[in-house]
Order: C-alpha cells, then structure tokens, then sequence
C-alpha cells in the first residue's frame, strides 16, 4: 500500500483544476472518473450526487480510499471505487506485460457496470487514466439511442496537448468544446456511427495509452 498519498496536488494546472470543479459543480446526475487522484477528492467535495472511479493500481485504490473525506462518501454510498484489475503493472497504473490482456477490458467495463448498479448515467466524465481512447469511445456508444443524454453528457481529457496523434480518433465521435492547458471538454456528436464506435472500442480496448 502507498503511505502518505497527497490528493491537495492533483496532477492538473491551476487553470485545469479550476475547470474541473465548474463542471462538477455543475454536474447533476453523477460523474464517472477514470483514474483516481486529487480529480476524486475534489469531486468529493463538490455537489456531484454520486461518484464512480475506476483504477488499475490496487495499492493507489487501498490508499486513496482511506482519504477521510473519500472514506466517508464510500461508506455513505455516494463514493464506487472499481479496481480493475489487468494484470502485473509498471508505472502509473500501465500494464508490465501482456500476460493478462484478456482482463484489459475490465477497466473500460467495470466502471459502466458499477453505474448501472448505482442506477444512474453520469453527466461527466473524467479520463487521466490508462486506456483512454477507449474509454472516450464506450461513452459514445452509450449514448447511442439516447438522444437526450448524448446532448447533455460532458466528457474532460486530460493531457490531450501534446498527445494529439494518439488520441485522433476520439474525435470521430466527440466535438472539442473548451481547452485549458493540456485538457479538453468534449461532447458526443450527434451523428455517431454505431459500426466505426465499436470497432474502434473493440481495437483501443487493448491500447493502454
């Protein structure tokens, strides 16, 4: 387990952090994370009525969740921390090795499972963790066949700056909003299509980047 995790520091800029509460604070459905870190704490404090995070790193799991404001919301039911577990792991949640690439799909999944569980479609959805196109893409094709929530749905990339070329193909299926620094709001397009979408998830699903 990891002793003294400092969630105050996210790894975002002053000018991304703030972006990140005005839409929580806007949020009124639920959030979705992918990747634990100061994003949880801070969606922890705001108005946000549930919260799901997914993550790969069992020891940052276990740490994260003895946060005291993070414990308390778990134990309320507010707060679902998924450990999709993928295998032996190098830095920053990455996969070692390949030897478990067939549980690879547990990260995208296992978070959209615990909504559903939870009863509930978030209305933000952060991705700063490993598998991002993917994880881009499931929401697109969540929104298929749901015109409302498709239109209401806000998905925040971080670290897109500089990272442009690997992450292209989001942009088939989501629309650039805003930018701040190296993260960018997205919303789904309306015209998504279902073929390319799962395609495309049934190729990234397998690129941790």
């Amino acid at each position: 387990m990891k002793a003294a995790i400092d969630l105050e520091q996210p790894q975002l800029s002053s000018t991304e952090a703030a972006l990140l509460e005005h839409l929580l604070a806007e949020s009124r459905d639920g959030y979705l994370e992918f990747g634990l870190g100061g994003s949880t704490l801070k969606a922890v404090r705001s108005a946000t009525p549930r919260i799901v995070a997914v993550d790969s790193d069992a020891g940052w799991v276990a740490g994260v969740s003895q946060h005291a404001e993070i414990a308390a919301g778990l134990e309320a039911g507010r707060v679902h921390i998924v450990h999709a577990a993928i295998g032996p792991l190098s830095g920053w949640g990455r996969p070692a090795d390949r030897s478990q690439i067939h549980h690879w799909p547990r990260y995208v999944a296992l978070p959209w499972a615990a909504c559903r569980e939870q009863g509930f479609r978030p209305d933000l959805i952060f991705i700063d963790g490993r598998f991002r196109v993917a994880c881009a893409i499931s929401a697109a094709i969540m929104g298929l066949g749901d015109a409302e929530w498709r239109g209401k749905v806000r998905l925040v990339l971080h670290d897109y700056v500089g990272r442009q070329h690997k992450y292209r193909t989001i942009l088939d299926f989501c629309a650039i909003e805003q930018a701040e620094d190296s993260m960018i709001v997205l919303s789904l397009r309306p015209d998504i299509d279902a073929n390319h979408a799962m395609t495309s998830l049934l190729t990234y699903v397998f690129n941790w980047g």
